[in-house]
């Protein structure tokens, strides 16, 4: 059996994109993991490299000296990544599957005769465009590994048209696309209860993403919406802030609710008891524009009824399949009026098409399409 090794700067057995990798490919390759805190994964060895520790005074300018003269090797090579390098030069795998850029020249470096499939989750030369210390220090540094290592790869996949046609245009690659699908449930919608209809928001409690916007939303609602959030991450100022509007939002008899955070197995099956997946996210960089993300999909495993921002590529998928309804801009506004604008008829018969979706839009067919991939890398032409 081939050997291939799932490499993430991350925990590959919690981290959903790396975790539905692996089990998309359990039982046809000899899989091995390594991240950082890599935790178990039945049938899978796992092995764990050192988290980046914060910087001294000293090594923050030294970094910023390097970034000015394009010593972008220092970036690449630092402390934890070399911990990498012994382990690739001990093993030998068929394939390595990246998932994070900087990782990417270690992989292709000491990958001996495996095949390396890059898989860009984000669009990285402008992935943390409103974080200006990011601009200053990363973004030239990410375009220059997508430049210089992405031709390299075996193959490249990224989570949405927009990346993929982007990356395409601006490396010279072809990209596959490999949209973030969850797991298979079999969820039937529940009806909709006219006199209580509950709006969910599941993310990152990151002020990139307007979460602030979501409360001023909940207080345009009519007494028969509800609103569910769940956030997780975030800094501690913010969270406080959050929390302070939700509180005086309550106070006021607004029906907004922060719950704690729900398993990541669970939050498909969590969802079903919801009406509204709701998918509000402001273009404030172009990844957040453009992406696809785990929560759209997840809402459709839901089968709930998705109103949604006008992000360039969820829209076409909404419309397609009939699974909700899209506001005309990116104002609480016009959000506000699409939802009230809903019928219960509307959202039953968007809740039924979600449900209809999730049979072919689920991880089944991301394994199909890797499985599939990996077969013509085996090719001996390539």
């Amino acid at each position: 059996m081939q050997k291939l090794l799932v490499l993430t700067a991350s925990n590959p057995a919690s981290n959903p994109r790396p975790r539905r990798m692996i089990e998309c490919l359990r039982g046809s390759y000899e899989l091995y993991a390594m991240g950082i805190g890599s935790g178990e994964i039945e049938g899978v060895e796992t092995f764990s490299f050192s988290s980046y520790t914060k910087r001294t005074k000293l090594e923050e300018f030294r970094l910023y000296f390097d970034v000015l003269l394009h010593k972008w090797e220092r970036l690449i090579w630092t402390k934890n990544r070399l911990e990498i390098v012994p382990f690739l030069q001990e093993r030998e795998f068929d394939f390595i599957i990246c998932f994070d850029l900087p990782l990417l020249p270690i992989a292709l470096k000491y990958k001996k005769n495996a095949k390396i499939i890059f898989d860009a989750q984000e669009y990285f030369p402008l992935w943390l465009t409103s974080n200006l210390r990011w601009k200053i220090l990363f973004q030239r540094f990410n375009r220059f590994l997508c430049k210089t290592y992405l031709p390299q790869c075996n193959a490249v996949l990224s989570v949405s048209p927009s990346f993929v046609q982007r990356y395409a245009n601006e490396f010279a690659i072809s990209p596959y696309l490999y949209l973030s699908l969850p797991y298979h449930y079999d969820l039937p919608p529940k009806p909709c209860d006219p006199s209580n209809i509950k709006i969910l928001y599941h993310g990152s409690l990151s002020s990139n993403r307007g979460i602030d916007k979501l409360i001023a939303l909940a207080e345009l609602l009519p007494a028969r919406f509800s609103l569910d959030l769940i956030l997780v991450g975030g800094e501690r100022k913010y969270r406080e802030k959050i929390l302070s509007l939700i509180h005086k939002a309550q106070n006021k008899g607004v029906k907004i609710s922060l719950l704690p955070p729900v398993p990541f197995s669970q939050i498909i099956p969590f969802g079903n008891s919801y009406d509204i997946g709701l998918y509000f996210m402001p273009p404030n960089t172009y990844n957040l524009l453009c992406t696809i993300p785990n929560k759209f999909f997840e809402y459709i495993g839901s089968s709930l009824c998705l109103a949604i921002t006008p992000n360039t590529d969820l829209v076409p998928i909404v419309k397609e399949r009939g699974v909700g309804v899209v506001s005309e801009d990116f104002e609480i506004t016009s959000m506000a009026k699409i939802l009230q604008s809903l019928s219960i008829e509307q959202i039953n018969a968007c809740k039924l098409a979600s449900y209809k979706a999730h049979q072919t839009l689920n991880n089944k067919q991301n394994q199909k399409l890797i499985l599939s991939l990996l077969s013509t890398l085996s090719s001996p032409s390539l």
